[in-house]
């Protein structure tokens, strides 16, 4: 079954209605880890909440199940699935940037927490991925503010459970930093792909510029740039596909931004076309079309599916909803 005649369906949702979250498999069980809510939009002066909650499914047609929480409230960590585990990296509150690197596994059928060595910055909104038993962070911001934006890559070598030092990489070869990029783990590389570099606005406000680049790392640590994204895929959930591809789902392309807080409710949300782009050809195409957009979110491979649990559907709004693409065999 290929993904262009497969069918997008919803399995159970979310208990509550989230972005954020850190999304992956935990063996055999789909978990899902912290993210953010709103009481309200914020034009109508809505508080965001954090979220400590964790919540497993362990089969495609069961329902959700509480699972420990987390320590504190957390959102906008990065994603990565190790093995078995999943791995979620910094993350932030209201008030301040984390630096903690946590490891979801099963011990007796629960889903439990571990922490690994803790980045050498805090750090939020970045992507990761594991390549090859490294952990690799890219981008993100240490702050709470625009001037923190990185454009740095993080690894920790992993080794089965012998975890190494945290190591600062080589400047990548790209010109921006950047939040909300995509990374993937594909065949042994790396793949870095579109996110926003911010920057402070007369007005004091944040001001994103969005980018299409996209850029693979391969096992040698030589950086090579790919064809551009036909759009920008900001926060957009990224997976390797089972022929071993990078697969972009949605994301914000960034066009609407400015209108944002004009069209409120009224915003049509974020893109709906799943990219994928073949290595061998450094091109793109679009694979299928999303039943609804969900951005600040992760994708996750999870019994022969793609999986996509809650985020984003439009600017200060969030979703509870689960979606899932049967898995190209």
């Amino acid at each position: 079954m290929s993904a262009e005649s497969s069918s997008w369906k919803f399995l159970a949702p979310l208990p509550a209605a989230i972005a954020g979250q850190c999304v992956g498999t935990v063996g055999d069980v789909l978990v899902v880890a912290g993210g953010s809510s709103w009481t309200a939009p914020p034009w109508d002066k809505g508080v965001k909440n954090w979220s400590a909650q964790v919540y497993a499914l362990r089969s495609v047609d069961g329902q959700w199940e509480s699972e420990a929480a987390l320590a504190h409230g957390m959102g906008y960590g990065a994603s990565a699935q190790w093995g078995d585990s999943l791995l979620c990296v910094g993350g932030q509150d209201a008030t301040q940037v984390f630096n903690t690197v946590l490891r979801f596994h099963l011990a007796g059928g629960k889903v439990v927490t571990e922490e690994l060595p803790q980045l050498p910055e805090p750090l939020t909104n970045a992507a990761a991925a594991v390549v090859n038993d490294t952990l690799f962070v890219v981008g993100g911001q240490h702050g709470l503010t625009p001037d923190t934006v990185s454009k740095e890559i993080w690894s920790l070598p992993l080794h089965g459970g012998k975890y190494g030092q945290w190591k600062l990489e080589q400047k990548p070869p790209w010109a921006h930093a950047r939040i909300l990029p995509v990374a993937v783990g594909c065949d042994g590389s790396l793949f870095v792909m579109s996110g926003a570099d911010l920057a402070t606005g007369a007005d004091g406000t944040p001001v994103r510029t969005y980018l299409k680049d996209a850029w693979k790392r391969d096992a040698k640590g030589t950086w090579s740039q790919l064809e551009d994204l036909p759009v920008a895929v900001v926060a957009a959930p990224g997976i390797c596909n089972a022929a071993g591809h990078p697969l972009v789902f949605g994301g914000d392309d960034g066009v609407l931004a400015p209108q944002a807080q004009v069209l409120r409710d009224k915003h049509p949300g974020f893109g709906l076309d799943a990219h994928e782009i073949d290595p061998a050809t450094g091109k793109w195409r679009v694979t299928s079309h999303m039943p609804l957009s969900l951005v600040t979110t992760a994708a996750a491979k999870w019994k022969l599916h793609y999986v996509i649990a809650g985020g984003e559907p439009q600017p200060g709004h969030r979703s509870a909803k689960v979606i899932a693409l049967p898995e190209a065999r």
